[in-house]
């Protein structure tokens, strides 16, 4: 699960960077908040795969949420079609985690 965030993440990441999204409305924020979400998850992803568990899984999940809560907030005003069909899957897979992470 942590390896398909990590994915849908970077590649909404990379589609900010493209011209056309990126030119929608020019909102910095927009690619900032997707790209630091994206970083998150590699680093989210990269720790689980070393065995993270316990008390630090649930406040890297925590982290991880509020990151995605924040990104979720900029994805949404920006009205980018393309990042938002991807972003949904990824806030899904984030509250799945979460959930897990209990």
């Amino acid at each position: 699960m942590s390896h398909d965030l990590d994915a849908l993440a970077q590649h909404a990441a990379d589609q900010t960077q493209h011209e056309d999204v990126w030119s929608y409305g020019n909102d910095t924020r927009f690619s900032r908040a997707v790209a630091r979400f994206a970083a998150r998850a590699d680093r989210f992803h990269e720790r689980i795969e070393q065995g993270l568990s316990g008390p630090s899984l649930v406040s890297n999940a925590n982290h991880l949420a509020q990151d995605a809560r924040y990104a979720d907030e900029v994805v949404r005003r920006a009205n980018s079609a393309q990042v938002q069909i991807e972003w949904q899957e990824a806030m899904r897979l984030v509250g799945q985690i979460q959930s897990l992470a209990r």
